[in-house]
């Protein structure tokens, strides 16, 4: 009877275990992609500032080239942590349950 609790109680303890892996990893999506849109806001600040020239053809491609060269950057700064916002935002995910 022993036996069969303790097999019981430890799938258990492994399925809850996976469940928080699952819930983990879903939390430190979205706090990566909270990030990223931040980032991605701060350099289309940025972008405004720089002025348009020929180089890229200017007009709607030069806009296109922009906006998916800003999500990927952003995106890759998001996967560094250099800023911190996906750590606070986890934590704060994580203690709202």
């Amino acid at each position: 009877m022993q036996e069969s609790f303790e097999g019981v109680r430890k799938s258990l303890l492994e399925d809850d275990n996976k469940k928080d892996v699952k819930v983990d990893k879903k939390v430190q999506k979205a706090s990566e992609d909270f990030e990223a849109l931040l980032v991605s806001q701060m350099i289309n600040s940025m972008w405004q500032t720089v002025p348009k020239d020929n180089l890229l053809g200017g007009g709607q491609e030069e806009d296109y080239y922009r906006e998916m060269l800003t999500d990927e950057i952003s995106k890759e700064i998001s996967k560094t942590g250099q800023f911190g916002i996906k750590d606070i935002v986890m934590e704060e995910l994580k203690k709202r349950g």
